[in-house]
């Protein structure tokens, strides 16, 4: 990924992580940067699915804005990771 993407996907996991981009569509934006960008990585594998699964409030079989929270960290730390390392 370049940059700009790392920057665009740091956005896009912040502002989740802040509660002001919880929204379905959201997610759903967020799920779909990843799936074009890393659909293979492993590293984004979990959150990938959680994202599939979102509904905010939950309900059977769907993950809430607090069971997807710590997916969502972590991958804002693997990105973190990553853009430092690509400069």
């Amino acid at each position: 990924m370049t940059g700009v993407q790392y920057h665009q996907l740091t956005e896009f996991l912040q502002a989740f992580i802040r509660g002001t981009g919880r929204s379905k569509a959201h997610a759903t934006a967020i799920e779909g940067f990843l799936i074009e960008h890393l659909y293979e990585d492993e590293a984004f594998e979990d959150l990938i699915e959680g994202l599939a699964r979102y509904q905010p409030g939950g309900g059977a079989f769907l993950y809430d804005e607090h069971a997807l929270l710590p997916l969502v960290a972590a991958a804002m730390e693997e990105v973190k990771k990553r853009s430092s390392a690509n400069g």
